[in-house]
């Protein structure tokens, strides 16, 4: 896919899965909504997660975007992840645009927000350094 190709596939409400490295070195893989803005991925967790654990202690992440069947087409990222807190407005800010990404409706995405409202956590900024599409269709 061409870039811009990328970015129209990244812009889509879409599941991704982000692979972590774990204490062992073994892979650790974890469904994430994202968003994607200006080549950078945008996610959130929850600080007890594995991914969390393992971003804090290695930052190298791995993350696949998959069209639904039958659309062939593929999006992966190498690169490294950023923690950010959540008591920062870049956060409150992400949290709050995933959630209408997500959602048809702001009132489903304020829904969600107030369900998560007691979970600890964190956002993550994940800049590719090596970004492999794929089109088969």
């Amino acid at each position: 896919m061409t870039p811009e190709q990328v970015e129209q596939f990244m812009s889509e409400p879409r599941n991704a899965v982000m692979g972590t490295i774990r204490k062992d070195g073994s892979p650790q893989l974890s469904a994430i909504w994202f968003l994607y803005r200006e080549g950078k991925l945008y996610s959130y967790m929850y600080n007890s997660s594995a991914k969390y654990f393992n971003i804090r202690r290695d930052p190298r992440v791995t993350v696949c975007v998959n069209a639904a069947h039958p659309d062939a087409r593929s999006v992966t990222l190498f690169g490294t992840a950023e923690l950010i807190s959540n008591d920062t407005e870049q956060y409150r800010r992400l949290e709050r645009e995933l959630a209408l990404h997500y959602h048809d409706t702001a009132e489903a995405a304020e829904a969600y927000l107030a369900s998560e409202e007691d979970q600890a956590s964190s956002g993550v900024v994940v800049t590719p350094l090596k970004i492999i599409s794929q089109d088969y269709n």
